[in-house]
């Protein structure tokens, strides 16, 4: 799940705002519940059986 559509369409309006940017609020941003979630999900999406991860 990507969030809450509405506040991801508020993002999208935001960014396009003040960073002349245009996202797609479907592709392009997700919310989470704090920043361990984000980090957790994108190495999680990123890294498959084999390959080796060094954390600090």
């Amino acid at each position: 799940m990507a969030g809450v559509i509405e506040l991801r369409g508020a993002i999208k309006k935001k960014v396009s705002l003040l960073n002349n940017r245009n996202l797609s609020a479907d592709d392009e941003i997700t919310i989470t519940n704090g920043a361990t979630e984000g980090i957790y999900s994108t190495i999680a999406a990123l890294i498959t059986t084999g390959h080796e991860v060094i954390t600090f």
